[in-house]
């Protein structure tokens, strides 16, 4: 039986469900936010998962790919998760 993983619009949230495993899938999204890097739930849940006391101020104002590096910096995620 092959796995699957689901990605995330980072506009609308979105949701794909596709039988690999990267960070993110550029596509197109299908609700009209455009052509962009869906990414891997998962790894989204971890993101959320940076300590309030570890965000940035704009916090709310950055972009999923943002916040990833935020989360990559503080230790929630690790190089192998972006694998």
């Amino acid at each position: 039986m092959v796995r699957s993983y689901e990605y995330v619009c980072p506009e609308c949230g979105n949701a794909v469900v596709r039988e690999y495993r990267v960070p993110s899938v550029v596509r197109t999204c299908e609700e009209g936010c455009g052509f962009d890097h869906y990414i891997r739930a998962d790894l989204l849940e971890k993101v959320e998962s940076v300590p309030e006391s570890a965000r940035p101020d704009d916090w709310d104002d950055l972009d999923n790919a943002e916040r990833v590096y935020v989360a990559l910096r503080e230790g929630v995620v690790s190089l192998p998760d972006l694998q």
